[in-house]
């Protein structure tokens, strides 16, 4: 039986460029941050991957630092500002990554379509580009309008390539992370807009792993392929809502960005879909985010967008640029066949 990952918004494929580049540099392994000439040969990677990341990203490489990943660089931004005004003033929408309102006050939550929820006295908005279970397309330039004044965290760590790259100007603050786009786990790069207004957070304090970091540019620098995940995610949405009857697939009215399909089915739980996929089909998929512990819980993303329940148990059908359209197919007949079998189940 052939495995199949459907599974790219938790983590994409190690792309072989990033392997290659990071393999080319076994042998250099001192600390960036030292004196002697190990440390400068390394410190020279860490200059080197930054500078093509900012051509790729349309910024400068001064605006750039490196993190850990996504949440390390969001819970990294909402400290920081916690400390600066208070942890009262910091808002973030409804569909946030857990890294992000996990943190913030259970009331301090807006709509990220109307913002609605928003008070007068935030002063940091988190509003994410592309939500990591839907694949939604969020407005930031119009919450720039509408508070002109506030200090714009954006999560990107789902946008890369899927987005034009020219809208981080809407942003002060935005999150990445390598390993959604075919670089390395555990690596990551925190854009800000005017980096001497933020020093606590553009100060280096952690070692950087220059290795991984020239793994994530080497990614970046790849062809994103975007034509073809924008082909295999139409085929695939065509082919589900074809042969299953009553399918929802979550649009809710929004743009939507290539590669995350985020589909519900009414009377049978995503978790069985997917325990079922990979049991029988060694098909991997997910519920939603990668950090949900309870797979069997509502999606918290869901709940935020609609009241009703038959769409708050999903599956997550998430694609990267190592796929077939024949991949797809494989995929839908055994969706179809799976949830077929949990319906007679139920009747």
């Amino acid at each position: 039986m052939q495995s199949l990952y459907f599974d790219a918004a938790a983590t994409t494929p190690l792309a072989p460029e990033a392997a290659d580049a990071m393999d080319a540099l076994r042998d250099t392994w001192g600390n960036s941050a030292s004196q002697h000439h190990l440390g400068r040969e390394s410190r020279a990677v860490v200059e080197r991957s930054l500078t093509r990341i900012a051509e790729v990203l349309g910024v400068s490489p001064h605006q750039l630092t490196p993190t850990h990943g996504g949440t390390h660089g969001n819970q990294q931004v909402l400290q920081v500002a916690a400390r600066r005004w208070g942890w009262a003033h910091l808002y973030a929408s409804t569909v946030e990554h857990s890294s992000v309102v996990d943190l913030l006050l259970p009331e301090n939550r807006f709509d990220p379509m109307t913002f609605a929820g928003t008070r007068p006295e935030a002063r940091l908005l988190a509003l994410m580009q592309v939500n990591n279970e839907t694949g939604a397309i969020y407005d930031i330039a119009a919450l720039r309008r509408s508070f002109p004044d506030a200090v714009l965290l954006s999560d990107w760590v789902q946008a890369v390539h899927r987005v034009p790259h020219s809208w981080l100007a809407e942003v002060d603050i935005a999150t990445f992370s390598a390993h959604k786009f075919g670089g390395p786990k555990g690596m990551g790069v925190l854009y800000t807009a005017v980096p001497e207004a933020w020093p606590e957070l553009t100060a280096q304090h952690h070692t950087v792993d220059h290795v991984r970091l020239a793994g994530m540019a080497a990614a970046l620098l790849r062809d994103p392929k975007a034509e073809h995940l924008q082909r295999l995610t139409l085929h695939l949405q065509q082919l589900l809502q074809a042969s299953v009857p009553g399918l929802i697939i979550h649009r809710h009215g929004i743009a939507q960005a290539s590669g995350i399909l985020s589909v519900s089915v009414p009377g049978v739980r995503g978790a069985q879909i997917m325990r079922l996929l990979d049991t029988e089909e060694a098909l991997c998929v997910s519920t939603g985010a990668a950090c949900t512990r309870n797979i069997f819980a509502p999606s918290r993303v869901l709940q935020a967008i609609t009241s009703d329940t038959q769409h708050h148990y999903p599956v997550r059908l998430s694609l990267h640029t190592g796929l077939t359209l024949e991949d797809t197919e494989h995929l839908a007949a055994a969706f179809a066949s799976i949830v077929g079998q949990l319906r007679a189940q139920v009747r």
